[in-house]
């Protein structure tokens, strides 16, 4: 099963699989990573694990600021896992 790990990758991958005549979900599966509403558009639509894009944005844009203003070197750095979701959608499974 083919596993993209962004949009840009996922789209190309299609493009390959439906160039060489395979359908999705019957002949392969096919799941990626996704920060956008282009699965829905998609048919099938796909299988992601949505990330929290903004939310990623944020917690990066702070921790920068922190760091920017902060008086002494950092010697320490924090780190934020963030939690993702997993949208299962018809392309993620062979019938």
């Amino acid at each position: 099963m083919p596993f993209t790990t962004g949009d840009k990758l996922t789209t190309g991958c299609l493009r390959v699989l439906h160039g060489r005549n395979l359908s999705i979900p019957k002949d392969i599966a096919l799941v990626g990573f996704s920060n956008s509403d282009l699965i829905e558009l998609m048919n099938p639509p796909l299988t992601v694990v949505r990330q929290p894009a903004f939310e990623m944005g944020e917690v990066a844009t702070d921790l920068l600021l922190q760091l920017i203003e902060s008086k002494r070197p950092v010697r320490d750095f924090e780190r934020r896992i963030l939690t993702t979701s997993l949208i299962v959608n018809a392309s993620g499974s062979k019938k």
